[in-house]
């Protein structure tokens, strides 16, 4: 059963990967207030807790919640960490695998499978304005297995 898979349980590192922006992602989750940055482009680094391998079908930035201030992120990519916390990359080219949301939707839909966890870049925002009320969402479903059972995607 899929479900929103980006829970404190869930998770060993959820934080913005620039030193300038100074929040901890507490209230990054899903439905809570959301975090700021002192960018307009930061990236945001998951991983999932170990062994544990996720398949994620939708990266979502949310930016309405009710009773909460609204988000400003317009659009993200998503680069996904395979179980050796490298960047999957095409094997041919050997470039890292980006998926990008449309234009004024930050969601991403797609097939990902043991993942062991994702760097999402934030691309636009509202009037290129920093990041406010950053909060993600990410749905999908775990699958376990030895950590080097998957050291190639």
């Amino acid at each position: 059963m899929e479900t929103n898979i980006l829970t404190r349980d869930n998770i060993e590192t959820y934080k913005f990967s620039n030193a300038t922006c100074f929040s901890d992602l507490g209230s990054g989750y899903e439905n809570e207030r959301g975090d700021d940055c002192a960018l307009p482009n930061p990236q945001i680094l998951i991983k999932f807790k170990r062994p544990t391998l996720a398949y994620i079908s939708k990266v979502q930035v949310q930016r309405d919640v009710p009773g909460n201030p609204s988000g400003n992120v317009q659009q993200i990519e998503a680069l996904f960490l395979n179980a050796n916390d490298s960047i999957i990359t095409n094997e041919i080219t050997g470039e890292p695998v980006g998926w990008t949301s449309p234009e004024d939707n930050p969601t991403i839909v797609g097939y990902f499978k043991d993942v062991r966890g994702l760097i999402i870049k934030v691309l636009k925002t509202d009037k290129n304005q920093n990041v406010r009320k950053f909060r993600a969402r990410i749905t999908g479903c775990y699958s376990r297995g030895l950590f080097n059972q998957f050291s190639k995607i």
